[in-house]
């Protein structure tokens, strides 16, 4: 161990110098003034400092203050060198931060004693502050892990977006706040169009891309921080948009729509264009107690089914399904009879 005795004294400095280092159990290094002691803390590892209380060229009162107010000097222990008529500094010096004191004329066996003292208990310090320093690491490291997991949980592996999970979660809280605050909820249900199909000719590895860049772009094309993408399942996507009535969902569908039209992605196996299109479903309702959030997912399900039933590579909405059941209704009814209400009200859509 290193201990850096600090005096402007020759005499004083030397006695303390021979006692210490006749112990043979510490390095021993002197300063005669506060600007080269604080140059040998800069420069070497010490592990205690004992400095004179009043001496006027070093000022140990000083030089107890500056090594406490540095952070990575903050931990060496300081002792006082004093005589008897300068005990009424003592005071002062443990507010400076001193941690113990020698009284001149100074007995060798006590130095001895005094500085094995507080070196043992330094050491004491050191392997706590040590083991706080693992304890603290390995809390932050788990917390890190912590994190990690708890992002995984939640985010879809190939896409890097929100998984079906997160989208249960997230559609649950929108749901419940608009409930409470009585205001829309809009869903978008998001289907890439033939997507078997694109498996099939150029690969699950192809697969994985085209999911991942149709993620990203349905990302981007999103406008406001509270919309929300998910990756439902498969190759579906999932939008919640708060606050957003059928047309305002309407204008997000056409611009996703678009979107990924305009990444030109080949699609060499689907019958509604050369490259990847997607269909969807989209539908909107202000919550009411006791209806819950899967009411809405069935109708946005149903709606989807539709566009992709009335050609692919569109949007439509429950009054889409509603038009199409009327319209095919009526005609296979005209070469019989007029469908009464009670006929044209069974065709409406019961979400379960």
């Amino acid at each position: 161990m290193s201990i850096l005795i600090v005096d402007d004294a020759p005499a004083d400095l030397d006695l303390l110098k021979s006692i210490l280092t006749d112990s043979r159990r510490w390095k021993v290094r002197a300063a005669q003034s506060a600007e080269e002691a604080l140059r040998v803390l800069a420069s070497a590892e010490i592990q205690l400092v004992l400095t004179d209380i009043m001496s006027p060229a070093t000022g140990g009162l000083e030089i107890c203050r500056r090594i406490k107010a540095q952070p990575d000097l903050s931990h060496i222990p300081v002792v006082m060198v004093m005589a008897k008529s300068e005990r009424e500094y003592l005071n002062q010096a443990y507010e400076a931060g001193a941690c113990d004191y020698i009284m001149k004329p100074v007995d060798p066996a006590e130095v001895v004693a005094r500085v094995r003292s507080v070196l043992r208990s330094k050491e004491e310090v050191d392997r706590r502050m040590a083991r706080e320093r693992e304890l603290t690491s390995a809390a932050q490291k788990l917390e890190a892990a912590n994190r990690q997991l708890q992002r995984l949980s939640v985010v879809d592996t190939v896409t890097g977006i929100a998984n079906r999970r997160c989208f249960d979660q997230t559609l649950d809280r929108v749901w419940r706040s608009a409930t409470r605050h009585k205001y829309e909820v809009a869903l978008i249900m998001i289907d890439i169009d033939f997507f078997k199909n694109y498996n099939d000719s150029l690969g699950h590895p192809a697969g994985d891309d085209c999911l991942r860049r149709v993620a990203q772009a349905l990302a981007d094309a999103l406008m406001r921080p509270d919309d929300f993408l998910a990756r439902y399942g498969g190759e579906e996507f999932a939008v919640v948009l708060p606050q957003t009535g059928v047309p305002g969902a309407l204008v997000v569908a056409e611009r996703l729509r678009f979107c990924i039209e305009s990444l030109g992605l080949a699609h060499p196996a689907s019958s509604v264009a050369r490259h990847v299109t997607i269909s969807q479903g989209v539908a909107s309702t202000v919550p009411v107690p006791a209806v819950p959030s899967s009411n809405l997912v069935s109708i946005a399900d149903q709606a989807l089914y539709e566009a992709k039933r009335s050609g692919r590579n569109r949007a439509a909405t429950l009054d889409d399904v509603y038009h199409n059941e009327l319209s095919g209704f009526a005609a296979k009814q005209s070469h019989n009879r007029t469908p009464g209400p009670g006929d044209l009200s069974a065709l409406r859509f019961k979400p379960q």
